[in-house]
């Protein structure tokens, strides 16, 4: 093989990996609706999305988030994985912290980035169950912004889980992705 070839058969193999890992950032854009940077407007140009409901209600007259809300953001690292920072307010319990220890988030570290592969979706579902389990009625929690933080950011996870369970229960050949948003 000439080094022209063996330079043009990389090339190509670059594009089609770059190619796939596009299918989850546009199966999540199409979900979500919008980059967490509203101005971009290609899948091949962003892989964060603002994965919490922000909107509705979490944002101060200021324009920040409330200090008693937990964001979420996720970002695509692949196909195959996808890293959730959850920041701000972070919900925390003995069983939520050892959710979050098995998806990666160091206990001390502000924000906890959760790695997410298809075989963790169950845990993390079991960790928007816990969340919940904060503000169960007749359980007592420390921040009395639990109350309002705990079910939205437990909702926001399920929705997550469910988008990812959706994506990765299908198989994604790479030539079927909508090339109207690439």
């Amino acid at each position: 093989m000439s080094v022209f070839q063996f330079e043009r058969a990389n090339h190509r193999t670059t594009l089609v990996s770059t190619h796939m890992s596009l299918a989850l950032t546009a199966h999540l854009f199409q979900c979500y609706g919008a980059f967490s940077d509203r101005r971009i407007k290609k899948v091949s140009k962003g892989k964060r999305f603002i994965g919490d409901t922000r909107a509705n209600g979490g944002i101060a007259s200021d324009g920040s988030l409330f200090g008693w809300f937990c964001g979420i953001m996720v970002e695509v690292e692949s196909d195959e994985k996808v890293t959730v920072t959850l920041s701000g307010s972070i919900p925390t319990s003995s069983a939520v912290d050892r959710l979050y220890a098995l998806l990666g988030a160091l206990p001390n570290d502000q924000p906890f980035n959760l790695s997410i592969k298809p075989t963790d979706i169950s845990t993390l579902k079991q960790l928007a169950e816990e969340i919940e389990k904060i503000v169960a009625p007749g359980c007592r929690y420390k921040e009395a912004g639990y109350k309002y933080m705990c079910p939205r950011t437990a909702d926001s996870l399920r929705v997550l889980a469910g988008y990812l369970e959706t994506f990765w229960a299908k198989p994604q050949p790479p030539d079927q992705l909508q090339t109207s948003l690439l």
